[in-house]
């Protein structure tokens, strides 16, 4: 399937994209800041979280930022 978004926090304004595959559970999508850099993520589907690693390469310089995640499904 496809991921597609848009909406602000504290770093501006964003734009995700990106695919998710039912049978492997794996997600990659792209977070692009207007104007900015963008962040990179990739993860497992499981136990209703997505956990996985994000990164963000500069464009002005080698250095790589780069972490673990999850997202977690919201709770009524």
């Amino acid at each position: 399937g496809s991921i597609s978004g848009h909406g602000t926090d504290d770093d501006g304004a964003f734009s995700i994209f990106g695919k998710n595959d039912d049978e492997t559970k794996e997600a990659r999508w792209v977070k692009r800041y207007v104007g900015r850099h963008a962040v990179f993520y990739s993860g497992l589907l499981a136990n209703k979280a997505i956990t996985g690693n994000w990164m963000i390469v500069s464009r002005q310089s080698i250095v790589t930022y780069t972490d673990e995640f999850q997202l977690n499904e919201p709770t009524d």
